[in-house]
């Protein structure tokens, strides 16, 4: 969690201010437990808490923006449909699922079009069905081109 909380830090976009906030909502629920000293004949309750639920997304679609290619694969990684996904994160968040998503790929697209990746590099890296879909999706985001965006 702390190093998590480090990768915010250097993060620093519009989102990290709710996303520290999770995190350290989530540290805070772990030494509680660790205080309360529950008896081993105590069942434990399977964390099942919205915010520890929408930490868990944000770590995995920013560890994993390369690999994702549409929403519904978090299904097979949560055990939730993109329904159930989006609501809780939407609760805690505020912005829906999908935006969080896409704000994400478009910024790890910036950042490869400003190393000098070409845009069809860009749109395979982010798993874009043509390169015709990633031009349409970061036109969409940002209200330019791709090409406009390199160095």
């Amino acid at each position: 969690l702390c190093s998590s909380i480090l990768q915010e830090l250097r993060n620093e976009d519009i989102y990290s201010p709710r996303v520290l906030a999770i995190l350290l909502e989530h540290i805070l629920i772990e030494c509680s437990r660790k205080i309360s000293k529950k008896t081993k004949s105590e069942p434990q309750s399977i964390p099942t808490d919205a915010a520890i639920l929408t930490h868990d997304i944000i770590t995995y679609i920013d560890q994993n923006i390369f690999k994702i290619k549409k929403l519904s694969d978090l299904e097979n990684v949560f055990f939730y449909n993109v329904n159930n996904l989006s609501k809780h994160f939407h609760s805690q968040m505020g912005i829906p699922l999908n935006k969080y998503f896409i704000s994400k790929k478009m910024e790890a697209a910036l950042r490869l079009l400003q190393a000098g990746e070409s845009v069809t590099e860009v749109s395979d890296k982010l798993q874009y069905s043509s390169i015709h879909a990633f031009s349409r999706a970061y036109k969409n985001y940002f209200n330019e081109s791709p090409s406009s965006s390199k160095p």
